[in-house]
């Protein structure tokens, strides 16, 4: 399942393809888009959020702890794990211990200004988490758990997860009043598995006429009907403008293993040319590991290879890259083999007929393409 934002920019193929320059490499506008984006599942070792290539995230609110992070693989999927062990180096004793990442309006002024975007924006989360000891059966003894922390200088927007089997607790939480808990401002959104990866979408859809009225819709794992609906209405009041994003856990043991922390302005699709997925100017091998990484996890947003936004990373997607991609690359006779083996004749051929001047490569290799396919029996 995909989640389609009700806040997100529609823009038919006919017109991307169209907008395919002949020169793969694009102009970009980001000075029109604001992104903070962390991604450690790329083909490199994840970087710390702090140094990551488009991140800058700040790192804020380490107490002198043993906390640790570390790069680390499964599966062939890179994370970065954060290892709050609440114990004091100088004291022994446990304490609330974090480990936290964030972005201001003080260490980016760009930010105030992203959250007054005309089409709001999106927070995309991935990320799975571990527990040992718990602090016991109340919700509210997690005075500050694992977090995702929005505040737009109005109110605040805040999901809290907890992974507590033991006790029932397992799932995500809105705290009112912040990444604090307590047993009257807690609200479940929703009871999960967080020992294995879940994708969490914010997404804000705003009143153009009240902004008092604007909402936060929260989607998991590409659910098309909200989780949850954060109005301000049951937020609570903050001044501060800042996004973050954390381990804080107080009085337990956790580990927060982190493939994605991204905040983006919406619509997503206007800065960047079709099938630059990064926003680099240059459709290259990095787009292609991102749609890549799109389609294999079923993800959402322009970053992961929806170009057209309609809330699907598909065949229509992997056109618009290609498109952009052989305007200056030779369509080879594997490269159509592959395409046609995963999207069919017709896919090839809306490909070839997209490109205005096919290289003499392709239109060579064509036929040996098909008849590779009717071989395999495709």
């Amino acid at each position: 399942m995909k989640f389609t934002s009700r806040s997100k920019g529609t823009a038919a193929l006919a017109v991307l393809m169209a907008a395919v320059v002949g020169d793969c490499f694009l102009t970009s506008q980001a000075q029109a888009q604001y992104i903070k984006s962390f991604i450690a599942d790329s083909a490199t070792a994840a970087p710390s959020p702090t140094s990551a290539a488009g991140g800058s995230w700040t790192l804020s609110g380490q107490n002198p702890t043993t906390v640790s992070t570390t790069a680390g693989s499964e599966g062939g999927h890179n994370y970065w794990e954060v290892n709050d062990t609440n114990t004091n180096v100088n004291t022994g004793n446990t304490s609330n211990n974090s480990i936290i990442y964030s972005v201001t309006n003080t260490s980016d002024p760009n930010l105030t200004a992203a959250f007054a975007s005309a089409g709001g924006w999106e927070f995309t989360a991935r990320l799975k988490m571990t527990a040992g000891s718990t602090p016991g059966t109340s919700l509210s003894s997690y005075t500050s758990p694992m977090f995702i922390d929005i505040r737009n200088g109005r109110r605040i927007y805040t999901l809290g997860f907890v992974n507590d089997p033991a006790n029932g607790l397992d799932g995500i939480y809105q705290a009112a009043n912040g990444s604090g808990f307590s047993a009257d401002s807690t609200t479940l959104v929703a009871s999960l598995d967080l020992s294995v990866y879940h994708t969490i979408n914010m997404v804000m859809v705003p009143n153009a006429s009240d902004h008092t009225q604007d909402v936060v819709d929260v989607y998991i794992d590409g659910s098309t009907t909200p989780s949850r609906v954060l109005t301000d209405a049951n937020g609570g009041a903050s001044t501060v403008t800042r996004v973050q994003f954390g381990g804080a856990a107080a009085a337990t043991l956790s580990t927060v293993y982190w493939q994605e922390a991204t905040f983006q302005t919406l619509p997503i699709v206007e800065p960047f040319g079709p099938g630059d997925a990064n926003g680099d100017g240059v459709v290259n091998a990095d787009d292609y590991a991102l749609i890549d990484r799109g389609f294999a996890g079923q993800r959402v947003g322009w970053s992961n290879g929806d170009f057209n936004s309609d809330g699907l990373v598909d065949a229509n997607d992997y056109l618009i890259i290609d498109t952009a991609y052989a305007q200056l690359h030779p369509m080879t006779p594997d490269f159509l083999a592959s395409r046609e083996a995963e999207f069919g004749e017709g896919y090839v051929s809306q490909l070839l007929a997209a490109v205005p001047e096919p290289t003499s490569l392709a239109v060579a290799g064509l036929g040996g393409v098909f008849m590779m396919s009717r071989r395999r029996g495709v």
